[in-house]
């Protein structure tokens, strides 16, 4: 869903690749997913497929956005010079209250810095997910298009 929004709403100049980190190579978004994008956006991303996190598809990246700080870890795990250039995607616009979701599948209770994973659950917890990762587009956007400064979105618990 966030590379769905960030291709939608980044200038041309950016490319926008999407990898993760249990990512079964080639899979489309859940059904869900798709949906709630296309419904509530108006952003289709079914042409979306997934692909794994590995060391060439971290060199390749500018900048580097995880969901949760465990994903980050992993980044760092595979290329240690990544560390500096990853980011905590949620980390652009916080959370105010806690969501209940887990941070990864099977994990403990996301961060206000995290963006929970709604894999399996309801439309309801796809649509949270979306409307943080909105909220959180914007404000990387921002951050992006106006020269990234270099403390933004870092990593901390």
């Amino acid at each position: 869903m966030a590379e769905g929004l960030l291709r939608h709403r980044l200038p041309a100049e950016f490319e926008v690749r999407s990898v993760g980190t249990h990512a079964y190579g080639g899979d489309p978004p859940t059904g869900t997913a798709q949906e709630v994008m296309k419904r509530e956006a108006g952003i289709g991303i079914h042409h979306q497929r997934s692909s794994e996190l590995t060391v060439n598809s971290i060199e390749w990246a500018d900048h580097i956005f995880t969901m949760s700080v465990r994903q980050a870890e992993l980044v760092a795990a595979l290329d240690p010079r990544a560390a500096e250039r990853t980011r905590l995607f949620g980390a652009f616009a916080p959370a105010t209250t806690f969501s209940g979701l887990s941070a990864d599948p099977g994990a403990r209770q996301a961060s206000l810095r995290e963006v929970p994973d709604p894999m399996g659950g309801a439309y309801g917890d796809y649509l949270e997910c979306m409307q943080r990762l909105e909220e959180a587009a914007e404000a990387c956007i921002a951050w992006l298009t106006s020269g990234a400064a270099a403390d933004a979105g870092t990593i901390s618990r």
